[in-house]
């Protein structure tokens, strides 16, 4: 058993070490994600917790950010809604403040930068050609080539490139990129930082956030800004 085992996320929730941890932001992001994508489906909860097979308060427990699903779960949320696990966070954006702190919190991760006239460009090569695909499949659109449903068809299962970059070594993976534990609530300086801290394999640990999975139950995610180590 580690220091913070358990899916859930409420509000003033004491972990095994005692100490009081608010709710998780991402599990509320993630929860009105869901509820927005499970409305445009035109589903109540019920009809989406039978499609699922599981309790209704389970869905009610996600949407309200007390609960974040397990991977499994959550492949069946995204076969249901018909969409990708990437396209149903980007749900969760509710006004313009949390999108342009998301274009903030990505800037150097993915090379953006903005013009003087408010354009937005990128420097990374596999981000362009994405919106190259983009521009392409919105001129079938507005020309009548494809239909609306078409066009929000292609949103929801495109998949970008990914760069072809073997020049970094896996020690250097775990030196330098900082990572948020979701369950824990907590930053960590880097991969192997986290492994450290929780008494992990760092390398099995940098794998399981490689391929996105769960590590002992909890989920890492790499996180796109600087981070400080205040204890120092």
């Amino acid at each position: 058993m580690n220091d913070c085992d358990g899916m859930k996320t409420t509000r003033q929730k004491k972990d095994s070490c005692g100490t009081t941890r608010n709710e998780s932001p991402f599990a509320r992001f993630f929860g009105n994600a869901l509820s927005n994508a499970r409305m445009m489906r035109g589903m109540t909860q019920e009809q989406f917790a039978a499609e699922l097979g599981i309790p209704k308060y389970s869905i009610r427990a996600y949407e309200q950010g007390r609960r974040f699903p397990k991977y499994e779960t959550l492949d069946s949320i995204c076969e249901t809604l018909g969409t990708s696990s990437e396209h149903l966070l980007c749900l969760g954006i509710m006004n313009a403040n949390q999108f342009v702190h998301m274009l903030f919190s990505l800037e150097n991760r993915f090379h953006l930068y903005p013009d003087m006239d408010g354009a937005i460009r990128f420097g990374m090569g596999e981000v362009q050609n994405a919106m190259v695909e983009w521009a392409e499949q919105y001129g079938k659109y507005t020309s009548g080539e494809i239909t609306l449903e078409e066009y929000k068809d292609w949103k929801r299962k495109y998949q970008a490139d990914e760069p072809e970059d073997e020049s970094r070594s896996d020690d250097s993976f775990l030196k330098d990129k900082p990572v948020v534990c979701l369950e824990c609530e907590e930053r960590f300086a880097s991969i192997g930082d986290a492994a450290a801290k929780l008494h992990f394999n760092a390398r099995k640990l940098g794998n399981a956030i490689r391929e996105n999975e769960p590590y002992h139950g909890l989920h890492f995610f790499l996180i796109a800004e600087s981070w400080q180590d205040e204890t120092k």
